[in-house]
């Protein structure tokens, strides 16, 4: 099962990859409580099993796990890959870099002792999806000019 989080809408929500298709595993698994189990309560059930968000997801363990693969059985409702925006499957509350990767940087910066590694921080708008673009802005550097996404 190929896990994604993608946007059809303005419904953000998380799917499986089937074929050229993605099944909406929330809307799947509220389909198949109603006409299969009955269950008046489907919907919020479906919310809880299978939440928007994939780190709530994986936090849901065997009982998200199972609510999934009955959604892939049951089916739809489907969206085509090209009907859909792929969104970055988990949105970090922040990320971590080593200003050691960065080898442009580290040439420009006086040279000094170091003793400790060197880290900075980005935002979780930082985290783009499949098909996803950046813009970029051009700044000035020690060294001429360089672009840098925004």
């Amino acid at each position: 099962m190929k896990l994604v989080t993608f946007q059809h809408g303005r419904r953000r929500a998380l799917g499986a990859v089937e074929g050229e298709a993605v099944v909406d595993l929330q809307a799947a698994y509220a389909a198949h409580l109603t006409e299969v189990e009955g269950d008046p309560r489907a919907a919020e059930i479906a919310a809880v099993r299978i939440p928007a968000d994939m780190a709530a997801f994986v936090a849901g363990l065997e009982r998200s796990w199972h609510a999934a693969d009955q959604a892939l059985q049951h089916g739809g409702p489907s969206y085509a890959l090209d009907e859909v925006r792929l969104l970055a499957p988990i949105v970090p509350p922040v990320i971590l870099n080593s200003g050691q990767n960065y080898w442009d940087h580290r040439d420009e910066k006086p040279p000094v002792e170091q003793h400790d590694p060197e880290f900075f921080l980005k935002t979780p708008l930082a985290v783009v999806g499949a098909r996803g673009s950046s813009r970029a802005t051009r700044f000035r550097t020690r060294r001429g000019s360089a672009c840098a996404p925004t």
